[in-house]
């Protein structure tokens, strides 16, 4: 099955909207959106989903789509509904307010049966608030197997130490044929690969309330990783650092019954796997994207990691984590 349509449209979809991200945060910044409740991020999440799917149908139209957002967060919230158009309309895309909420819902199918496209248009909202990490994520799955998975992170630099020759990055993968990274600005790049040797640098959640941070903290002193504190940042970015071989694994153990959603890790499984790492859930079960919009198919927590020897050894220490701590899901957050 030939998919260079599929991740040409993907590819320049995940541009345009990290490309509009980056000029909403700017916005933001220079005081031009001062609603309160975080509407920075908000106008960016309907704008970009509005849009992605706007492009994404008319070339697909008999795909189904899964998506963060729905036309709930606009309807009866007129200022907001404003803000959302005139970004819109900057970006080159004249939507009316029906067709903008129209577009919204599209995201808003439930089966990962036949051809489906899930999509996290800001994926990391503290980070786009803050000026850290965030990232547009967007996959192409058939009968719930991830095809193709991309990944653009517009504030990520090209490396976590030394100095950065560009800040903005898109790394892709269609199964079987390998991960790439390039530019944002770019339109060639560097083939992925996680590195069995790459540096004992682990990269975790910026925030613990749906993880345990005690319980990484003794897998890494069990396997000896040394006390460097991890770096840790927003969204799905941590799959990218791996792929690209700068840190060595990505654990969430999460607490109490949180559940994760298909786009957050859709893409970014696909792109660690072909770039030769491995993930799993906290039990070393592979995740299983059959279920719908969660990963609620046995699936808990995630253990990404740049080998599968690696992987082996983290989900050993993890048991004796649980066994000296317990289980995080008798944890409150």
């Amino acid at each position: 099955m030939s998919l260079l349509k599929e991740l040409s449209a993907g590819l320049s979809v995940v541009r345009k909207a990290c490309l509009m991200a980056v000029r909403v945060r700017q916005m933001a910044s220079e005081g031009s959106v001062s609603k309160a409740d975080k509407s920075a991020v908000t106008i960016a999440d309907l704008a970009i989903q509005a849009s992605a799917l706007q492009e994404l149908t008319s070339l697909f139209s008999e795909d189904s789509f899964i998506a963060e957002e729905s036309s709930l967060t606009l309807k009866g919230k007129p200022e907001l509904s404003a803000l959302v158009r005139e970004v819109l309309v900057k970006e080159g895309y004249e939507l009316s307010e029906s067709q903008i909420l129209a577009n919204l819902d599209k995201g808003g199918a439930l089966s990962t049966s036949g051809r489906v496209w899930t999509l996290d248009p800001v994926d990391g909202t503290k980070g786009f608030i803050s000026g850290g990490q965030y990232a547009v994520a967007l996959a192409f799955l058939v009968d719930g197997f991830v095809e193709i998975g991309i990944i653009g992170c517009p504030a990520l630099p090209d490396t976590l130490t030394g100095s950065s020759r560009r800040v903005g990055s898109i790394f892709y993968a269609v199964r079987g044929q390998g991960a790439m990274e390039i530019g944002l600005g770019d339109v060639s790049g560097e083939d992925l690969r996680a590195d069995d040797d790459a540096p004992i640098r682990v990269v975790e959640a910026a925030e613990g309330n749906f993880t345990s941070y005690a319980h990484s903290a003794f897998v890494a002193s069990t396997l000896g990783w040394g006390s460097d504190p991890p770096v840790r940042m927003d969204s799905c970015c941590k799959y990218a650092v791996i792929a690209r071989g700068e840190a060595c694994s990505f654990i969430k153990q999460p607490k109490v019954s949180y559940v994760e959603k298909i786009w957050d890790h859709a893409a970014g499984v696909l792109i660690l796997t072909e770039a030769g790492g491995k993930v799993t859930d906290g039990s070393g079960i592979p995740f299983n994207f059959s279920a719908g919009r969660q990963l609620n198919l046995n699936n808990r927590g995630i253990i990404a990691s740049a080998s599968a020897s690696l992987h082996g050894e983290i989900l050993n220490a993890i048991d004796e984590a649980r066994e000296a701590l317990g289980d995080t899901s008798d944890e409150e957050q």
